[in-house]
């Protein structure tokens, strides 16, 4: 029996829209060097225009999913910008943390969402020590964000690094993991 043959219309719809709005988000979830987070915000916008839909709906949807941790995980994105609601750091915070405790394939993406909060005190209080095993935890799930913040971090220690010591062996093996090239300039030129 085919499980898409007992729901009705509008669910398969909606279904259909989880699906795509997710393979959306993490197409864009790991912008390259000289991008950003809106980067992920126009994605998400053109998408929503395309189906002709509003931020509110998409985000009511995705309210629906918040005990899965891959649209936890965007959700959190959605109160983090302001997307289809009010500004809620403290809500970002918690969806982030959610996504990231899980065993999900996005674990790492939320991850490194989640450094960022505790690194800039945004739903939570400033932390740098769980920031940096935030950003540890994301490089080492492969989240190429997470490998260029950790070596920016190793490479400028505490005063800057949050969290850690300098240590340019470190912050050399992760500059060299960085696929796109955003932290070569940390590799030796000779």
């Amino acid at each position: 029996m085919n499980f898409l043959q007992d729901i009705d219309i509008e669910e398969r719809q909606e279904l259909t829209d989880l699906k795509e709005i997710r393979e959306v988000f993490y197409a864009v979830k790991d912008p390259g060097p000289y991008s950003s987070d809106e980067n992920i915000i126009k994605a998400v916008d053109e998408w929503i225009n395309s189906k002709e839909t509003t931020r509110k709906k998409v985000f009511q949807l995705l309210g629906n999913k918040m005990d899965d941790p891959s649209y936890a995980c965007i959700l959190g994105l959605f109160h983090h910008y302001g997307i289809g609601v009010q500004i809620d750091r403290s809500m970002a915070f918690t969806c982030y943390r959610f996504a990231a405790e899980s065993k999900s394939d996005n674990n790492a993406f939320a991850q490194n969402q989640l450094g960022y909060c505790y690194r800039d005190g945004l739903g939570t209080i400033n932390n740098s020590e769980k920031a940096f095993e935030c950003f540890k935890k994301s490089a080492e799930g492969g989240h190429m964000c997470g490998m260029r913040t950790l070596a920016d971090h190793y490479y400028n220690g505490w005063n800057w690094g949050y969290g850690t010591r300098r240590d340019l062996h470190e912050a050399l093996y992760w500059a060299k993991k960085d696929q796109d090239g955003s932290t070569l300039w940390l590799l030796p030129t000779d």
